[in-house]
């Protein structure tokens, strides 16, 4: 059996108290229990591409992409490791909510 995980709050504009933790993160980590309980060997967890650019937010904006910052920054090969996967970081709550939901199936 397997099981795939998809659903997340991504709006830029959700609180992270009101509604990234719980829907998110508790949310997910109810998903990962109900799934350990019911036998299940297999969850497959979509992450986000939001857990890696922090580096390069246009102007500081969540979710946005700025080339020319990551070029400032020496370009794709410059941004250092900062986890075991060489991410950047976070650039949003949602995407912290997405790498809580990489650690608690890890």
């Amino acid at each position: 059996d397997c099981l795939v995980h998809l659903a997340a709050d991504g709006r830029p504009s959700a609180d992270f108290l009101a509604d990234v933790l719980p829907n998110n993160i508790v949310a997910t980590q109810q998903v990962l229990e109900a799934a350990r309980r019911a036998g299940v060997r297999r969850v497959v967890f979509a992450s986000s591409n939001h857990t890696q650019h922090g580096e390069t937010m246009a102007g500081g904006s969540p979710g946005g992409f700025d080339l020319q910052r990551l070029e400032a920054l020496g370009g794709p090969g410059s941004v250092r490791i900062s986890d075991p996967l060489g991410r950047a970081g976070p650039d949003s709550f949602y995407g912290v909510s997405k790498l809580c939901g990489e650690g608690l199936g890890y």
